[in-house]
């Protein structure tokens, strides 16, 4: 996600205006045009909300700096020379004002500024910059405000670490950027710096951080415009990033992709990680083929979207089999996570062990079941799904 605010730096997140689409992207009539046929394709659309902080041309800030006490906005922000510059900033940089939303009419603002765009453009959420940097009570009544607004509209915090604080409550947001699940991603695919069965706790931790409906749609992700992207923390391996995108469309959750890792796109920290779309590769990408199984499968089965997840084996090689369960249908996954060839028998559960074959969904194929097992081969980082 980026701000789409009128700004003069490429990322926007130090917003001038915050009721005008920047002209380098478009007119306000093109993100409404955009939000309907989006609708009509069943698809929905959220905007970056930047509420923590703004830029040095954001009129009220202009306001308090020109008129200084007697600026009726000189409280939306926090003078108290903590920093060099006099003023609170995001990140130590003096160009991003902190602004201060426990003063009632600055968080007036912002709350109209959030019903604005949803009553004009038709917008269905908002994901929420450094959220947990804000006055809580200000997530209070945007949500209030949104449920007014759009009952059925979403509330992604971006939150880095144990979002609980923000989510089992029910009266801030819906969902947050998973990154605990995230980083657990990262350590075993791409660094190699866990243990499978270190892997496998920090996922059944996970899954009881929250409430379940909570689970069910954290969004679950291999990148973002903040972080390497995937394949270049997992050192350039394309079939790593299968394994973790493979992980990412089978466990709860909602998978997120970042554009362009369905392109296996490279790139280090910011600002190499928000390179342009390489759109030239999509008619010829295998990982592009390979995203639109996994997100097809997914659609068919809605056991991978809301069932519970169930693990399975863990083995010292490095295979991973868990259980997703949901409404009688029941998928085993199994993947390797190693960068090396497995291969074995797979003792089955009784539900499965009882039948002579079963379907495997990657490949569209029927495996034999002997003895209540599976033969599998798998190379390093692939994944099949049998039901």
């Amino acid at each position: 996600t980026t701000p789409l605010f009128l700004s003069d730096t490429s990322h926007r997140y130090n917003t001038f205006d915050y009721y005008q689409v920047d002209p380098l992207l478009g007119t306000e009539e093109d993100l409404r045009e955009l939000a309907d046929v989006l609708h009509m394709n069943g698809m929905r659309l959220m905007l970056d909300g930047v509420f923590n902080h703004c830029g040095l041309q954001f009129a009220p800030f202009r306001d308090a700096v020109e008129n200084g006490e007697n600026s009726r906005y000189r409280d939306w922000f926090f003078f108290d020379n903590t920093e060099e510059c006099g003023y609170q900033t995001f990140g130590h940089w003096p160009y991003m004002p902190k602004l201060n939303l426990a003063n009632p009419d600055c968080a007036a603002y912002f709350l109209d500024v959030g019903r604005y765009w949803l009553r004009s453009c038709h917008i269905d959420g908002w994901r929420m910059d450094v959220s947990p940097e804000i006055w809580p009570d200000f997530w209070r009544k945007f949500r209030n405000m949104l449920r007014e607004e759009n009952p059925d509209g979403l509330m992604v915090a971006e939150c880095w670490d144990d979002s609980r604080q923000w989510l089992s409550t029910g009266d801030m947001f819906h969902s947050t950027m998973s990154y605990v699940w995230s980083r657990n991603v990262w350590n075993r695919f791409c660094y190699r710096k866990i243990s499978l069965r270190e892997f496998d706790a920090v996922n059944n931790r996970s899954l009881m951080l929250y409430p379940e409906p909570v689970t069910q749609v954290l969004w679950n992700f291999l990148d973002t415009h903040d972080t390497a992207r995937v394949r270049t923390r997992a050192g350039g391996s394309v079939e790593m990033q299968r394994a973790a995108a493979f992980f990412q469309f089978t466990f709860p959750g909602s998978p997120i992709l970042y554009y362009g890792d369905e392109l296996a796109m490279e790139g280090a920290d910011d600002p190499f990680c928000r390179f342009p779309m390489p759109w030239e590769r999509v008619k010829y990408s295998d990982m592009h083929r390979y995203y639109r199984c996994l997100a097809e499968i997914r659609r068919e089965h809605p056991v991978l979207r809301y069932g519970s997840f169930r693990t399975w084996q863990v083995q010292e090689d490095g295979l991973y089999a868990y259980l997703r369960v949901a409404g009688g249908e029941t998928v085993l996954c199994v993947l390797n996570t190693s960068d090396k060839p497995v291969h074995g028998l797979l003792p089955l559960p009784e539900s499965m062990a009882e039948q002579s074959a079963l379907n495997e969904l990657m490949h569209s194929s029927s495996v034999a079941v002997r003895a209540g097992c599976l033969q599998v081969a798998l190379r390093p980082g692939e994944g099949l799904i049998f039901c």
